[in-house]
């Protein structure tokens, strides 16, 4: 019983994974400078199969922010330690919030075999879940409660104008104030 309970819960969190990674269609690969055991290349080429649109320069991001909110950005970590070599990815939307996470380890006795092994299995949970791009799933901008009000550009302006009144006067006190002193 305790083993279909648990098959469940893992089923289910996978799928939860997979619905959330519906809503975009580029990853913005934030990539290291040193890539020394060619991962990045790993990762692109695993997210292309997927169905995903890599992007390595943050040039490359849509200005559209519809398009901009459907980006992924992905951050790595490798690190080599004895007695196994982590490898973390994280991918992050545009509005800061985690998506997804995993993580794979290594233990070879070389670090090139490391780096690759590792990566292999952290991008394998990955792969296992389920994805089909659905933009009624990409998150949408939330609107400031400024733009909710029901203000005529009219009453906009004159609320403008009696701030700059206002500061005007604060700081022409604050000029007469320092005078008289000195």
């Amino acid at each position: 019983m305790k083993i279909i309970i648990l098959f469940i819960f893992a089923i289910s969190s996978l799928m939860s994974y997979g619905q959330q990674l519906d809503g975009y269609n580029c990853i913005f690969l934030n990539s290291h400078t040193n890539n020394q055991w060619g991962l990045d290349d790993r990762i692109k080429e695993s997210f292309e199969r997927k169905g995903f649109r890599v992007i390595t320069s943050q040039s490359d991001i849509s200005r559209d922010p519809q398009k901009r909110l459907a980006t992924l950005e992905l951050t790595y970590s490798f690190e080599i330690r004895y007695g196994g070599s982590p490898f973390n990815f994280k991918l992050t939307n545009m509005i800061g919030e985690k998506i997804f996470e995993a993580e794979g380890f290594g233990n070879t006795l070389s670090a090139k075999a490391d780096a690759n092994r590792a990566c292999k299995r952290a991008l394998g949970k990955m792969e296992k879940l389920p994805y089909t791009f659905d933009p009624s799933k990409t998150p949408k901008l939330p609107i400031p409660s400024s733009e909710k009000a029901n203000w005529t550009e009219k009453q906009i302006i004159n609320i403008c104008y009696i701030s700059l009144i206002f500061i005007f006067n604060i700081y022409k006190f604050k000029n007469s104030f320092t005078i008289m002193t000195s």
